[in-house]
């Protein structure tokens, strides 16, 4: 299992899959995306072209994790600002 370290804890993508199978496979490649403060900021023109999603489904995954408070995020006309919880943090 090579690069395991790059999945969210595996209590994360458990809660994640009982909830909301279709955010999961979202959710664990914009974890692999994050950086060290455990952010991530992406362009909406780089949505479809690196998650190969449209922006407004997207938007809607985003929601249905956040509702699990596993992230925050705010949007603005050009991007998408995410903000993962600590791992600890749940």
């Amino acid at each position: 299992m090579q690069g395991y370290s790059d999945f969210p804890p595996f209590i994360y993508l458990k809660r994640i899959l009982q909830t909301s199978p279709h955010s999961a496979l979202l959710y664990a490649s914009i974890w692999k995306m994050k950086n060290k403060e455990n952010k991530l900021k992406i362009n909406r023109s780089e949505v479809k072209r690196k998650l190969f999603i449209s922006a407004t489904l997207f938007r809607n995954h985003l929601y249905a994790i956040g509702s699990l408070d596993l992230l925050k995020f705010h949007e603005t006309p050009e991007a998408f600002l995410i903000e993962f919880e600590e791992p600890d943090a749940i």
